[in-house]
């Protein structure tokens, strides 16, 4: 019987009612209590017309209201979209124009800013008391379950749709020693509005681990949330496990050790980062590689990921993967070339016909990235494929640069991109928000000493990255200051 991602919420309700399934600042729910919720939600968008099929967008502050309205929605077979409360009224509006939005649910004021009919959250969805019937369920299966868009760095958002067993394959990839149990506390500080944040809870739920939604806006409290809730599975961004490293520095023991999986992803781990993290941190850090369009794709743990330097792991199993050349030949071993993947889970195309032209062929899903494989199969990962640079001749990769900015000690973020000039040539700039003194100087000469030719011409100190709404950086914003008229 195909299943619906919903499902194992359905599961853990009957067979652990009164076991915790969120603790939302510090308020347990129950996984019959959340279960009810979502009954009660999915017949209310019943009631409002809602049908199989039907695309509704999802514009919440809270994270349990927008979680109890996701697991509704796919509980009934709507499709549903995020459209994020931090996107500007006419960015949503145009959002639920293109992909045929019929209603908006959420708990903001401007909710109905899309100009579209809004449910608004119920408090009495989460009342403790009251049987619920099970209402309608949709069988899931390869049926369209959430439409997902890319971060849009380089142009406009690709929009693409995961399916229930897109999302179920992505769960069967984890190996068991990194997968998510009944007794783990699951923590990050991601919104919903994100496809991964959205499948790592729905996932955590099936397996009847604790959610954790609180407070997180500094290294201070994260590292307060951690202890305070005794979390044992976080996923975290680079920078956050900085901070981590940041504020267990002088300790002389491992300052969480509760965490049994503690993930990192999203960007460049610089091997400092990663041996400090190790230290200090935690000894079960978990490195993880993947996309949007394809999920996890490999994974380092512990130990290996110093072993390998710069390393992402090995590909995860029901992972197909090839790095080739510009005429899709495989390359040889420790030469960087375009990945691409094939599998369960990858999606097959995008909402617009020549994106899909350019990213699908042969079953093959070509994500856009540069990496390489040694002769045992663990990946490097360089960059983007449209953010490589070609200066004098030589190929310079932004992960290079990056990766020796972020390992001097007063550098917390780094992005490398190129500048072009008029002969043709793309001069290697970069840009860092520093955590401590330091000049251009300094850091041009500590690129030099490590990279030679391949250093970057000039290096911006900035006291914040330009970034989309994705959080993602804007490298062509970077780029604008150093031209003539700009900001730099």
């Amino acid at each position: 019987m195909p299943l619906n991602v919903s499902d194992g919420l359905a599961r853990q309700a009957r067979e652990r009612p009164y076991a915790v399934a969120v603790l939302a600042r510090g308020q347990p729910v129950h996984f019959a209590t959340l279960e009810r919720a979502v009954r009660r939600a999915a017949a209310a968008f019943v009631a409002r017309g809602v049908t199989p099929g039907q695309t509704v967008g999802l514009t919440f502050g809270r994270p349990l209201w927008h979680l109890v309205a996701a697991l509704a929605l796919a509980r009934i077979g709507a499709v549903q979209v995020a459209l994020a409360p931090t996107d500007p009224p006419a960015m949503r509006r145009a959002t639920a124009r293109e992909l045929g939005v019929v209603l908006v649910a959420g708990d903001v004021a401007d909710a109905g800013e899309a100009g579209l009919p809004v449910l608004h959250s119920d408090p009495a969805w989460l009342a403790k008391a009251g049987e619920v019937a099970a209402g309608p369920r949709h069988e899931g299966g390869c049926q369209p379950f959430m439409i997902c868009h890319s971060s849009g760095t380089t142009g406009t958002r690709k929009t693409f749709t995961l399916s229930h067993a897109d999302m179920l394959a992505r769960w069967r990839r984890h190996p068991a020693a990194t997968a998510v149990r009944a007794e783990d506390v699951f923590f990050s500080p991601a919104r919903l509005d994100f496809a991964t944040c959205k499948s790592a809870l729905f996932w955590c739920l099936g397996q009847g681990a604790t959610i954790v939604f609180d407070r997180c806006a500094s290294s201070e409290e994260l590292a307060g949330l951690l202890d305070r809730h005794q979390v044992t599975w976080s996923v975290i961004t680079p920078n956050g496990l900085a901070g981590l490293a940041r504020l267990a520095m002088g300790s002389r023991a491992i300052r969480f050790p509760h965490l049994r999986v503690l993930t990192v992803g999203g960007s460049i781990v610089p091997d400092g980062l990663r041996r400090a993290a190790l230290e200090r941190v935690s000894g079960n850090l978990l490195v993880s590689y993947g996309t949007n369009e394809a999920g996890i794709i490999a994974q380092v743990m512990g130990e290996d990921a110093l072993r390998h330097p710069a390393t992402v792991g090995r590909a995860l199993d029901g992972v197909s993967w090839e790095i080739v050349d510009g005429q899709d030949r495989p390359v040889a071993p420790g030469t960087p070339g375009h990945l691409r993947v094939a599998g369960e889970g990858v999606v097959k195309g995008y909402a617009d016909a020549a994106t899909s032209t350019r990213a699908v062929r042969g079953g093959w899903l070509y994500p856009g990235d540069v990496l390489s494989a040694d002769s045992e199969g663990r990946l490097t990962f360089h960059g983007r494929s449209d953010d490589m640079m070609i200066f004098d001749g030589i190929n310079v990769f932004p992960a290079e640069v990056e990766n020796v900015l972020l390992d001097h000690p007063s550098v917390r973020e780094a992005a490398a991109f190129p500048l072009s000039e008029q002969a043709g040539d793309q001069m290697p700039m970069a840009a860092v928000v520093a955590h401590g003194p330091v000049g251009e100087a300094a850091l041009l000469a500590h690129c030099r000493d490590r990279l030679g030719l391949r250093a970057p011409r000039r290096v911006m100190v900035l006291d914040a990255m330009p970034r989309n709404v994705d959080g993602k950086i804007l490298k062509r914003e970077l780029a604008a200051r150093l031209t003539p008229g700009g900001s730099a």
